[in-house]
């Protein structure tokens, strides 16, 4: 795996580093300028996140470094950060690491305010936490124990709450999303860099679709944002990508939500020209359907009129009937 692959890689897959993995990531952290005797300075977080790509802002990487130093002091130790290295593509796992070193009497407990301060950060490192909270947890909780929590419930609700998105397994098995996925994606959306006003820049769909698992090319990408900037000004509504991802699993149905959200007269039908811009952004999304053209869909049409129009409804079943094929 190339360097590049490190890091945020292992979470967004739900894959563990390997030795080799880890030794890359070992060879970074002993290469810091402030590295002696297998420590380094909290000072140098920011370069150890560059160097093993854990893409994270300069604010994200201050509140990592003011949690470290007010538990741990301002030295990093080698072995610590590759006992969390080994866990970064499972949040619960990571989290029970964290929270081991703050159990210092090693009774299976931590405070309710370590809690708190813990999956604060947390939630800056996996978006999928959303925006989770302690009341949330001991709402939830089996162990009742004033002032206290269990690091194995906590590691567990973490781990839950995190579970790794997968938009491609949906369109794959023909399995729609459960709410609780969708809640998970929901997450997702609202973490991207440029959100606001429930919506964001057609610039995120590249994290966007990293983030869940759907990773396209350069050219895909630029066709599925093409298609956005055009008819959406450049902004992608949560609502509508809420919609889209209800049905994720069925291919006539995401070409209906477009056409629906472009439908501005409430037609119902679509012009030939409209359908290759469909047609486009259908091949960018689900890869299996390329060489698919506008001629050898027509094709199958029920009704072979003659001003080129289809009904919202149509265009629906030839996608469905075209990916069966």
């Amino acid at each position: 795996m190339s360097a590049a692959r490190m890091g945020d890689w292992f979470r967004r897959k739900s894959i563990p580093p390997s030795d080799e993995n880890l030794n890359d990531i070992k060879q970074v952290f002993i290469n810091l300028p402030s590295f002696q005797i297998e420590s380094i300075s909290t000072e140098d977080l920011a370069s150890l996140m560059e160097g093993i790509h854990v893409n994270r802002s300069t604010e994200q990487i201050a509140m990592y470094k003011a949690y470290w130093e007010k538990d741990f002091g301002d030295r990093i130790k080698l072995d610590d950060f590759l006992i969390s290295a080994k866990v970064m593509h499972d949040t619960g796992e990571l989290a029970r690491t964290h929270a081991k070193r703050l159990d210092k009497d090693e009774d299976g407990y931590i405070s309710v305010k370590e809690f708190k301060q813990l999956l604060e950060v947390l939630i800056k490192f996996d978006p999928n936490l959303g925006h989770k909270t302690y009341d949330e947890f001991a709402a939830n909780s089996d162990k009742k124990c004033d002032g206290l929590v269990s690091i194995d419930e906590l590691a567990d609700w973490i781990g839950k709450h995190t579970k790794v998105i997968n938009g491609d397994v949906y369109r794959a098995l023909g399995v729609p999303p459960s709410s609780f996925d969708l809640g998970q994606m929901k997450n997702i959306f609202e973490a991207m860099s440029s959100y606001e006003n429930e919506s964001i820049s057609t610039k995120d769909f590249d994290n966007l679709s990293i983030e869940m698992n759907m990773e396209r090319s350069p050219e895909q990408i630029a066709t599925i944002q093409n298609y956005f900037d055009t008819n959406f000004e450049g902004r992608l509504k949560l609502d509508h990508f809420l919609r889209i991802l209800a049905v994720l699993h069925d291919k006539g149905e995401i070409a209906k939500c477009l056409v629906v959200a472009t439908d501005e007269h409430a037609e119902g039908v679509i012009c030939h020209k409209e359908f290759v811009d469909i047609l486009d952004v259908m091949v960018a999304y689900a890869p299996e359907i390329a060489g698919s053209t506008y001629d050898n869909i027509l094709k199958d049409a029920d009704a072979k009129n003659t001003n080129g129009m289809f009904s919202v409804e149509e265009l629906s079943c030839l996608f469905n009937k075209q990916t069966e094929n």
